[in-house]
């Protein structure tokens, strides 16, 4: 799972439309402000990604789209 410190301030850029969940596993930053959050939490998810990929013998790509997925209903279910 990833760093708690911050989910925090994720969560709340999220609510404030200030960054956007994208297919491809990765955060965009809508709102320059957000930039430097997502660059962290981007950096943090591809790290987390290829780790996976690894242990896993699958193509990097296809773990963060499987992630995506698993965000995109998490956020639904709120």
């Amino acid at each position: 799972s990833f760093n708690s410190a911050f989910a925090l301030d994720l969560d709340s850029a999220r609510a404030g439309n200030q960054v956007q969940e994208l297919p491809n596993g990765y955060l965009k930053a809508s709102d320059p402000q957000a930039k430097a959050l997502v660059d962290e939490v981007n950096a943090k998810r591809k790290a987390a990604y290829e780790k996976v990929a690894k242990e896993t013998n699958v193509p990097v790509d296809q773990v963060a789209t499987t992630a995506a997925q698993k965000i995109q209903s998490k956020l639904k279910g709120k």
